[in-house]
Formats: structure tokens, C-alpha cells, sequence
């Protein structure tokens, strides 16, 4: 049994609401990721996907972000994510998560594919990159490029092998023995991989200085000592292999639509990391609430000038939404993660409206227990608030609340037949008319539920929830609603041109950080 498509099973399970994946649908050990998505989408709960392509990709960019084997108690070994995500700062450099670094290598070449040189070669490699310090989840370091250098490294090992292959038992002993003790002074490293090669010869004693043992001694050195001289080289700090002090600040720029925005302790604290002078706003920011921000042009007005200049800004992709949960963010606090706290109320919105589809069955008298829960949460969602995160550990306690009100007070979720069959007479995709009424039913529990309309624009993000018209963008006041939503009505509902709140143009700063200085 694969342990990759096991720990792909705990990811897709992890994304996928319970509800929606059929009590008797069963993973296939022996079928591709896309095949058991298949299988899974013929239970028909998931036709708001177009097919099972853009399920996979959802779930892939579910998983992408540092320390996702961590986060999803994977196998290290088994590396079923995707190539960490890159990102670009205002200069249009690359940048990615400093504890990404290990998943930008690709090994083939260095390791014959499938073999036992392979696994043990990817083992020792994992404990090296164990072994080290990668700092806060949120740090960022340039992407490397080691393209050339791992086409150097296979060249080297493939004309060692050939010599290899010539010697005699004494005269391979000679050579393993020789690099083993030149290794030394080449890597910081060499005492773990040393003791790890003993390990393997243990478990190998007939491969005991063969040149099959000397590849995985040479190629683990090698890929060691590329990545410590990329580190030096770009004064990166990361102790066992480089020890340096910190001097180019690199901060996380976040956007909805036109807003910029970083997070305030993230600020501060990449900024003291790097000896520099906070005294004009950290006063502000210790009295701000957690996980609270700071626009961009507020940094650009509490940044000294010339500390700007050394500054630099990485965009963070935040345009596309997913299905039932967001990629987490990681923050400079306890090695957790976050979310936009708009994001948040999003996803809890959708288990309602997609998972649980609570608006196709319920009765008045139960809107009573959907309004005390939006009452009972509504200090999570602050309506007088700039744009802020939620860590994902109050949003777990938020799902636990709801999951409890769900299940003690309101109706279990039957299939609706009439979508069905709507489909069927508007020649409609089932996945476009799904997403019609998703949006509709969206919509509509916003103005039943002014606040949740009000903590959306508060936040920006009229447009990014795609709300139609929304009344506080156009200087309206809400009105609350008491009619329930209903499926007859949504679907006649017709979707009109998106509205957004007003945003002002951003600082000249901003535009000017694209550019090399």
C-alpha cells in the first residue's frame, strides 16, 4: 500500500466536508489521485465542481504552504505535494517559504529512480533538512536555482560510477573511505550523513563500499554543499549550514482587490530581527488585536524613507477562492496559521450553504438558532475593524459552534430533486446552475443577516464574495430581512454587474517599488 496516496486520502478528506463524501465511497490504493476523485464525484454531492481536474487542483492548492507534512502528519518521504508556491515581489524576484526549501529539489538523476539508492539517499537528505533552522513559519528567502548545479552534480556522479566500476573490493573501500574523510571539511553536515551511511550499510552489508554506496555518499554531499554555498552566497540565514545576521527584511504584502496590506506584528517583528528602529509604531502595535494589519500606505507613512529602500515587499496570491477551505497562512505566532478573517466567515457561510444546504430545507421558525449563532460569533467577525486575519485555531472553535447549533436544532440535508431536474430542462451544466443558487443563497443570508454584509464591506471584500449591489458601496442602509431563502426564488434570481467598495488609488511608494532601484 502507497503511503503517498494514503497521506493524499487524509489531505482530500481534510478539504472535502464529511457530508459530502459518501459513507461507502472507499480510496483506491491502486488507482492515480484523479481516478479515486472520480470515483468519488459519481456520489453525485459534488457537482458544483465542473469535473474531477478542478477538484485535484483545488486540493493541491489546498496543501501548499510550509510544513504542510507537519500540519497533515504525513510522510516526509513521500512528497505528494506540489512544488512549494513562488511568489514575486515588488521587483519581480522570486521568493518562496524558507522551510519550502527542501521541496524545490528534484532528485532524479542523482538517484536512480524506484531503487533502494534512491530511497536511502532521499532518507538521508530528509534528516539533513531537518536538521535544520528555519525560523518562523512566515520567513521568505529568494528562490534557489539549482537546476545547474544538480546537472553538475549528476555528471560528477555518473563519471564516478564508470571509475568505480573498475576498481577491485580493496580499491573501493580506499575510495569511500578517502571521500568520506574530505567530506569533512566540505559540509557542516558530514557528521549526520556519516552516521547515517553506517546505518545503511547495516541494513546493506553486501552493498558495503559498492559504487551503488558511494553515489548516495557523494550525491548527498554534493546536493549539501550546493545548498550551503547558495546560502552564503545570498546571505541567508539558516544555522546549521550559514549563521548571519539579518539585514534585507523581506515582509508579506497581502492584497483584496486595490488593498494593500501587511500584517502589523509581522512588521515589527521581521524589523527588530533586523535591528531596526520600531520606537515610532510599536507602541501602536502592541495595543492592536491580534493578527490586526497595517495598509501599505500606513507602512510607508511609519517607515523611516531609507529603511523603505532596503525593504522588500513579497505579493501574496490571495485573488482565487477555493470551494470549502483556504490555503492557510502561516503567522509569526507559535508556528500557527491563519486566515482573512473574511475568508473565514466565507468558508462558514458555504458549509451552510453548499455542505449542509440548510436554506433548501429550513423552516421559519428555525432561523431563529442560524441568527443566535451569527449573534453568538459576531465578537470573531468586528464590523468596526480595518481588514484583519483569524487564526485557524478560533476558526476551528467558530466550525465546532456551528457544527453543534446544526446538529441540535436544525434538519439533516436530503437531496433536492428540482436542481436536478432544472438542469435537465435549462440545458444548464449541473455545476453552473449549483453555482448560481450558491451565489443567490449568499447573497440573499447577507441581508437577511445585515451584519454579515456590513463585516464584509467593512473588510473590502464586496467584490472578492462577489455580492451584487451591495447598498453600503452605494451609500444605502441595510434593512434586516425576516423572508427565508428560498430555492424557488433564488432560482429566478438574475446575477447583475458586481459592485465594490470605493478604494483609493495607492501611494506613488508602491508603484515606485516595482521598479529597480
Amino acid at each position: 500500500m502507497s503511503s503517498s496516496v494514503n497521506d493524499f486520502e487524509k489531505v482530500l478528506r481534510a478539504f472535502i466536508p464529511k457530508e459530502l463524501i459518501p459513507a461507502m465511497w472507499e480510496f483506491n490504493t491502486y488507482k492515480t489521485h484523479k481516478e479515486n476523485i472520480q470515483s468519488l464525484m459519481k456520489g453525485g454531492q459534488l457537482d458544483i465542481f465542473e469535473n474531477a481536474k478542478q477538484l485535484e487542483v483545488q486540493i493541491g492548492d489546498y496543501m501548499c504552504f510550509p510544513r504542510n507534512v507537519e500540519y497533515f502528519k504525513m510522510d516526509p518521504l513521500e512528497q505528494i505535494a506540489p512544488h512549494p508556491m513562488e511568489y514575486l515581489s515588488l521587483k519581480n524576484k522570486e521568493y518562496i517559504y524558507k522551510s519550502d526549501w527542501w521541496l524545490m529539489f528534484d532528485y532524479d538523476g542523482i538517484f536512480p529512480e524506484g531503487g533502494w539508492q534512491r530511497s536511502e539517499g532521499d532518507w538521508i537528505l530528509i534528516e539533513c533538512w531537518m536538521e535544520m533552522e528555519y525560523g518562523d513559519n512566515n520567513e521568505m528567502i529568494v528562490k534557489p536555482d539549482m537546476e545547474k548545479a544538480v546537472e553538475e552534480i549528476i555528471k560528477a556522479l555518473d563519471q564516478q560510477d564508470s571509475v568505480i566500476e573498475t576498481f577491485n573490493t580493496s580499491q573501493k573501500g580506499a575510495f569511500y573511505k578517502t571521500f568520506a574523510e574530505r567530506m569533512k571539511s566540505k559540509t557542516v553536515m558530514s557528521n549526520l550523513i556519516l552516521n547515517c551511511m553506517e546505518d545503511i550499510i547495516e541494513k546493506y552489508p553486501v552493498k558495503k563500499y559498492s559504487a551503488g554506496l558511494s553515489r548516495i555518499l557523494a550525491g548527498v554531499a554534493l546536493v549539501m554543499e550546493a545548498v550551503e554555498d547558495f546560502v552564503r552566497k545570498e546571505s541567508i540565514h539558516l544555522p546549521p549550514l550559514n549563521s548571519v545576521s539579518l539585514t534585507k527584511p523581506v515582509i508579506r504584502l497581502f492584497s483584496i482587490d486595490k488593498n494593500h496590506f501587511v500584517m502589523a506584528h509581522e512588521l515589527l517583528k521581521t524589523l527588530k530581527n533586523c535591528k531596526i528602529d520600531v520606537s515610532g509604531f510599536e507602541k501602536e502595535e502592541n495595543g492592536m488585536p491580534k493578527l490586526s494589519t497595517f495598509t501599505f500606505r500606513e507602512v510607508v507613512q511609519k517607515v523611516d524613507k531609507e529603511v523603505m529602500k532596503n525593504l522588500v515587499f513579497v505579493k501574496m496570491e490571495t485573488d482565487s477562492l477555493l470551494m470549502f477551505k483556504q490555503t492557510p497562512i502561516p503567522t509569526t505566532c507559535d508556528g500557527g496559521y491563519c486566515t482573512l478573517a473574511v475568508d473565514a466567515l466565507r468558508d462558514i457561510l458555504m458549509d451552510m450553504i453548499v455542505t449542509k444546504k440548510v436554506f433548501q430545507t429550513i423552516e421559519d421558525k428555525e432561523w431563529i438558532h442560524i441568527k443566535q449563532f451569527f449573534k453568538s460569533i459576531e465578537s470573531h467577525f468586528d464590523q468596526t475593524r480595518g481588514v484583519y486575519f483569524i487564526d485557524l485555531k478560533d476558526v476551528k472553535t467558530i466550525k465546532e459552534s456551528w457544527e453543534n447549533i446544526y446538529s441540535t436544532h436544525l434538519k439533516q440535508f436530503s437531496s433536492s430533486p428540482k436542481l436536478k431536474k432544472t438542469s435537465k430542462t435549462t440545458g444548464s451544466t449541473s455545476s453552473h446552475l449549483h453555482q448560481a443558487v450558491m451565489q443567490c443563497q449568499f447573497n440573499s443570508l447577507v441581508r437577511v443577516i445585515p451584519m454579515l454584509l456590513k463585516f464584509i464591506h467593512k473588510q473590502g471584500a464586496c467584490n472578492r464574495l462577489s455580492i451584487v449591489r451591495c447598498e453600503l458601496c452605494d451609500g444605502k442602509t441595510l434593512v434586516d430581512e425576516s423572508a427565508p431563502i428560498t430555492e424557488e426564488g433564488l432560482l429566478q434570481k438574475k446575477t447583475n454587474p458586481l459592485s465594490s467598495e470605493d478604494t483609493k488609488p495607492e501611494p506613488e511608494e508602491l508603484k515606485a517599488e516595482t521598479a529597480e532601484r
